[in-house]
């Protein structure tokens, strides 16, 4: 082990601590319960409308219609799409500028 001084102890403690304390509080935050669903909230239109597009990505493409797709960046929104494209029945190629 490293033998630090007492003060530069203390801070590195001070520091760990701190770092599990925000670490706790957003575990805490993950699992806090949701706000209930509006009872209304089926009426809306922009309801309607997601559970309409839902639907189509729900029901595969067919031969005809497989198309090949290029996803340009591989982060998240990227790899989600390539998903949903996966989903519905269609090859996507993600394509990423850095080495992953």
């Amino acid at each position: 082990g490293v033998l630090l001084p007492r003060p530069m102890l203390r801070t590195a403690t001070i520091s760990l601590l701190a770092a599990l304390s925000s670490l706790l509080s957003v575990a805490a935050a993950a699992h806090a319960p949701r706000p209930p669903t509006p009872s209304r909230i089926k009426l809306t239109q922009n309801f309607r409308e997601a559970a309409a597009l839902s639907a189509k990505l729900a029901d595969p493409a067919t031969p005809q219609q497989r198309k090949k797709v290029a996803v340009i960046g591989g982060g998240l929104s990227g790899l989600a799409c390539a998903k949903y494209l996966s989903d519905a029945g269609h090859t996507p190629l993600v394509l990423e500028a850095r080495d992953v």
